[in-house]
Parts: C-alpha cells; structure tokens; sequence
C-alpha cells in the first residue's frame, strides 16, 4: 500500500492486459508512485501483463459494477488530488461518475486521431460534451492536440503535449549482414493497424525479391494470427511470414531492414519509438506526427496502393541510405527520453495542484 502521508491521485483505464497505452500507463503509474499515493482502477477483470509497482493499490473487479461502486465511495471522500482518464471507454464511465468533481481535478489523456470516436458518433458526442467538466488535456502527439483544439473546441492553454516513453532496452543483436531482406512489424492485431496492407505490398515485394522474411510482433484482438496467416496463405506468401511473441535481440539494424506500420489512426505510435530504439530505419504512414519523428530515419508515405509500396520499400532497401537513417535514430531517442515525458508530466501535474 502508497505511503498515507503522500498526495493521492487516481488513474483510470480500461485494463493492463496488453497496448500501447496500458504500457504508458504501467510507466506513468510506476514514476509517479515515487511522489504520490497512487490508485489504478481498471474497468474490465483481465490479466496485467505490465509490471506495476506494490506501492500501487489496483482495484478491478469481475463485476463492473463493485469497480463502480469503489469508485464512487473514492470521489466521496475527495481527499484525492488528481484523475487521470486513458482511453475512451474508461473516460466514459469515469468521467460520467466523475461529472460532479471539480473540472480542475480531472486530466484526460488523448492518444489517438479519432480513431474510435469517428467510429460511434454517439460516443463522439458523450467525449465532448464530458470534455466541459475536465479541467486539463494531455495528448501523446502535437497531430492529437491540433484535433482537440481545432474539432473539439478545447482551449490551447488547457493542453499540453508530452510524447511516449519507453523504457530503454539493451540490444546487442547481430551486428552481421544477412543475405535476406527482413521486415519488422510490432503492433497488435487489430485491424485498424493495417496488417492487411503489408502483406498485399509485401506480394508485389515478392515479385521484385523473393529472399526476405517479415517478423510479426503482436497479440489478437479484433485480428489474429490466424486471420493474418490465411491472408499470407492466400497471397503465397505465407511461408516469409514469421510469429513472435517478443522482440528479439537480434532484431535491431542491419539484421532488420526497415520497420514497418501502417496505421492510419495513430497520432504517435509505441511501434515507431521502437524501431527507433534498435536503430532500424521506418517505413510508415503518414499520420500523427510520425513524419516529423521519422525525418533523417526514415520514410512516410500516403497512398494505399500495395504495388507502389512494394516498389518504394524495393527502392529504398536496396539503397545506400539505410545505414544513414539507421545512425541518425540517436538523435531522435532524447524525445523520448525519461527527462522529456515522464518528468514533464510531474511537472504537469504539480501546475495543476494549485
């Protein structure tokens, strides 16, 4: 249990079974139990795949509603000094209970362009008009803030934009050239990454070169390997596609060519400060602010067509820049160093204690 004698703050979230945002908020919970008492209530009973620290009290519960209930009993003794909301179902019920505490008190996290929100208009409609009694907005990308601002009517100075972190990994890996080319992929299943896309301009790929391999790291969701692999299996393909369930070590540059994504919906990918993080050039979408973020190490691209993808990753595989995108990644890990996102949210959250 948090020490008593620490300023207590509330985070809430879905569940930490496996995501990018449940990953930044194992990180974020972790750091700020060094300067808070800090509560983690979980909307949905699944496994946590996530470290998180002992001082950390998590409440979840099978029935949702005992988690409800706890909740309410929480913003009833209001000795609480901030919440915090991460992703739209959690902020939806939260936030709904939450209406009647001071908007000062109250932070939602942004992480996404939209995605699920132009999905449900309704659900659209529900965020914006609880974005009336939160105080504070944090998004993960400066693509996110620019929405919030422009198409749902939140002040500039309410906002603030603090990047992903990830916590840095030693990867030695294999630092021999290998005669095939390899492809990275880590994202979860869903079908809103895009996987489809990679695999149809990887067949075009195959046209142009037949020895390279794609590593595909991730977990089901509304997706699966299965799916993915009779996709592979349709396009005869299947037998370059490889499965794992966690990044290797040998999976930096140059034994990986180019990290791979194509997601469209996405304002600042984990998968992206990853390939950073090993040094491997990207190959990705053009959204969020991962042009600005792959400038020198990498390319972005904008159409959906799998046969010129095809042919722009064969160009740039087999040319001299990749070992320059590969070096110039060093300069890029400070944005997402420890000093610049989980310091700047005590930072943050010290402003909004006053």
């Amino acid at each position: 249990m948090a020490s008593v004698n620490k300023k207590k703050i509330i985070i809430c979230i879905n569940n930490l079974s496996t995501g990018g945002s449940e990953k930044q908020v194992s990180y974020i919970a972790n750091f700020f139990s060094e300067y808070y008492s800090v509560k983690l209530f979980l909307l949905e009973k699944k496994k946590i795949n996530y470290k998180i620290s002992k001082n950390i009290e998590i409440i979840q519960s099978k029935y949702f509603l005992a988690v409800v209930f706890q909740y309410i009993l929480e913003l009833i003794k209001n000795k609480f000094t901030l919440i915090f909301f991460f992703l739209p179902k959690s902020y939806l019920v939260f936030g709904i209970l939450s209406l009647f505490v001071n908007k000062r008190k109250k932070i939602m996290f942004r992480r996404s362009l939209n995605y699920y929100q132009n999905k449900n208009y309704v659900l659209k409609k529900i965020e914006i008009f609880l974005h009336n009694f939160t105080g504070h907005f944090i998004a993960n990308s400066f693509a996110a803030r620019n929405e919030l601002i422009k198409f749902e009517k939140i002040k500039a100075n309410s906002t603030d934009v603090v990047y992903n972190f990830i916590e840095p990994v030693s990867f030695s890996g294999q630092k021999k050239i290998v005669k095939s080319k390899n492809f990275l992929c880590t994202a979860n299943f869903y079908k809103y990454k895009n996987h489809k896309l990679i695999l149809e301009t990887l067949y075009y790929f195959n046209k142009y070169e037949k020895n390279w391999r794609l590593f595909l790291v991730g977990n089901n969701k509304d997706s699966s390997r299965n799916d993915l692999f009779n996709i592979a299996k349709k396009l005869k393909i299947s037998k370059n596609i490889n499965f794992t369930n966690k990044l290797k070590k040998e999976f930096v540059f140059p034994y990986i060519k180019l990290g791979l994504l194509f997601s469209k919906s996405e304002s600042l990918p984990n998968s992206i400060i990853e390939y950073i993080q090993k040094k491997i050039p990207t190959f990705a979408c053009d959204t969020g602010d991962i042009k600005k973020i792959s400038n020198n190490c990498g390319i972005v691209y904008k159409m959906d067509n799998p046969k010129i993808l095809a042919k722009k990753i064969f160009e740039i595989i087999n040319s001299n820049k990749l070992k320059t995108f590969s070096k110039n990644t060093n300069h890029k890990m400070k944005l997402f160093s420890k000093k610049n996102t989980l310091l700047k949210l005590i930072k943050i959250c010290k402003k909004l204690e006053n």
